[in-house]
């Protein structure tokens, strides 16, 4: 039983996020897992930067529920979301997620300026 794989990270962290706010659709959990880094070092955390909205509207949801940097967050894709996005945005945005999740702020907080 060596270290997991990026990928295994990945889907830990897909899983643990969905159990927590009860997602059982299987669409909001690929948008889930668009949201969360599968490749690296970094898996298992949140992507950098939003899934593209216009291509991926659920991803970009989740990407922002889950983004526990309020500054990061994009208004603008909130402000026009459709039904299904601003449901699965809504069951995220309820939890404070840890800022371990986004890599700038768990930098800044280790720094002592956040």
């Amino acid at each position: 039983m060596g270290k997991p794989t990026a990928k295994e990270r990945q889907q830990k962290v897909v899983e643990i996020i969905c159990d927590h706010v009860g997602i059982t659709d299987e669409k909001e959990r690929e948008a889930v897992a668009m949201a969360i880094v599968s490749r690296g070092k970094r898996a298992g955390g949140l992507k950098a930067n939003a899934p593209n909205h216009y291509d991926y509207p659920m991803a970009n949801a989740a990407w922002n529920g889950i983004q526990p940097n309020y500054y990061k967050m994009q208004i603008s894709n909130i402000m026009f979301q459709r039904e299904n996005e601003r449901a699965l945005f809504d069951k995220l945005d309820k939890v404070k997620w840890p800022a371990i999740l986004d890599r700038d702020m768990y930098q800044l907080i280790l720094m002592g300026v956040w």
